[in-house]
């Protein structure tokens, strides 16, 4: 595995696409428009990736079961010129959790199971801990387990390519602490979907993508769709995955060959159906599963979640419960290397907009906001700008960061970090691990490297993750923590 190096300095560009209101007339629901004039805002919303040189999107959009508009935009594929079209294959990664949650649902209809259900009885080896974690805490993203996906990039795993579902049910089921109660925090949290994966395949007695393709696919006709698996090699015209920068589009890296977290590989064409199913509830959306999937999860307390300052999550199963233009709104998002995927219903007007991008930063939110707007009828003309995310920084003195210089060690993550104090504030960590495949060298610019000062320790902040420092008086630091979000600290000690 060849070295790879990364910077902080990451800009995150927000695109706004210029459109003119269709209507005037104002009203609270969802105004009709003429499918040219709808065709021409789209296209218009997509301008900037519609080009032989780039990797693009494909769109759909829905009103109930009728489809309104499909189309692609940019590339499938740059090198053979494959554009993207409504029946190109996209990876949708996160937006497959709503198939692990049907099939969740699937089982507990047949009687074997119940989301109440401590998930121990299925996976006794899961966890050490006197607390009961139920199947819903898993669903909900609220376990209190420590999450694989960022136990491995905390330990440096470089790419997802290559990735086993046995080494994903190994760090879920280790001898590590939690990170919360049960039913506590709201932390999303992919490792708890490949537990969900895992009790689908006890249960059943068939591997999850089997049990998915026959159980829920099926249902609504999803013949084109499949779920990655190490025994079922993809099919069908799949885009090639890329990350676009200013000197043109690089392909990005290979993807697991597992589902549950992820996984579903499909077609807007054949997304479609499954909206359509939403709408409808004649099967896979009867009254009974609606209930649960637009259900908001419930903490215990006493903390409140963050964004509703209640203990209500607004996430129901695998499905987002969100507000816009006045209206309830139904939406998740998938981003998993190169690939880009979200989906918003409003279910009381029957609108559905749906988009996949084999490309990162595709900023699909801004883009479905200039689309609603249209049907909403919010007169807005949006200015093409570009913002820049701007930070205040703190930048760390030299002389904290020549005090880190050294080989720190830490068990825990089966981790090492040599930090070297390059001239002019700058910071250099080589990290290796078993799953970096590698060194893997991190190259923090000057003024990137933000200090913020908290009762006895100083906290390094290093986009993501921060070092958490204790006040010390000698010239060396000889131990700090590694904080990442929905982790528990990582105890680093010097080495000599």
């Amino acid at each position: 595995m060849p070295k790879t190096t990364t910077t902080y300095t990451k800009k995150f560009m927000v695109l706004a696409c210029s459109i003119l209101s269709l209507s005037t007339g104002i009203s609270s629901g969802v105004q009709p428009l003429d499918p040219s004039e709808l065709k021409a805002a789209i296209d218009g919303v997509f301008a900037d990736v519609n080009n032989p040189s780039s990797p693009g999107c494909s769109v759909g959009i829905q009103k109930g079961q009728e489809t309104l508009f499909s189309a692609g935009y940019g590339m499938a594929d740059i090198d053979t010129a494959r554009p993207n079209d409504a029946d190109t294959h996209f990876n949708i990664a996160s937006m497959s959790k709503q198939f692990t949650v049907l099939s969740i649902l699937a089982l507990q209809a047949d009687g074997k199971l119940s989301v109440d259900d401590d998930i121990r009885k299925y996976i006794p080896e899961v966890i050490k801990t006197d607390d009961i974690v139920k199947i819903s805490h898993l669903i909900h993203h609220t376990s209190g387990l420590m999450d694989y996906v960022r136990y491995l990039f905390a330990a440096g795993l470089p790419e997802f390519e290559g990735l086993k579902r046995d080494l994903a049910i190994e760090i879920m089921t280790g001898d590590f602490p939690m990170v919360s109660p049960a039913g506590a925090v709201y932390s999303y949290n992919n490792g708890a979907y490949v537990l969900l994966a895992e009790i689908v395949k006890r249960v059943s007695g068939q591997d999850f993508e089997t049990f998915a393709r026959g159980h829920i696919l099926s249902q609504v006709d999803m013949q084109s769709s499949y779920f990655r698996s190490e025994n079922d090699p993809s099919f069908g015209r799949v885009a090639t995955p890329y990350i676009k920068r200013k000197e043109g589009s690089t392909k990005a890296g290979g993807s697991v060959n597992y589902s549950g977290d992820g996984g579903l590989v499909t077609t807007i064409n054949d997304f479609l159906k499954y909206t359509a199913e939403i709408h409808k509830g004649a099967t896979l959306w009867n009254d009974k599963n609606r209930r649960f999937l637009t259900t908001s999860g419930q903490l215990t307390g006493p903390t409140v979640h963050p964004n509703t300052g209640t203990l209500k999550t607004n996430y129901g199963g695998a499905i987002q419960l969100e507000t816009a233009h006045g209206e309830e709104m139904l939406v998740h998002s998938g981003s998993i290397d190169g690939f880009n995927a979200l989906f918003q219903i409003y279910p009381d007007q029957g609108l559905t907009l749906v988009a996949f991008c084999n490309f990162e930063d595709a900023n699909l939110p801004s883009r479905f906001t200039a689309i609603t707007d249209l049907f909403f009828d919010q007169k807005k003309k949006l200015e093409k700008t570009e913002h820049e995310e701007k930070h205040v920084h703190n930048p760390a003195p030299e002389s904290l960061i020549a005090a880190l210089s050294g080989t720190f060690k830490s068990d825990v993550l089966k981790t090492t970090y040599d930090i070297e104090s390059l001239s002019d504030g700058q910071m250099l960590i080589t990290l290796t691990s078993p799953y970096s495949g590698g060194p893997v060298r991190i190259e923090l610019p000057k003024g990137s490297i933000q200090i913020t000062q908290k009762s006895s320790d100083q906290i390094l902040s290093l986009g993501y993750n921060k070092i958490v420092i204790p006040k010390q008086s000698g010239p060396l630091i000889n131990n700090f923590s590694l904080r990442v979000p929905s982790l528990p600290d990582f105890i680093f000690n010097r080495v000599e």
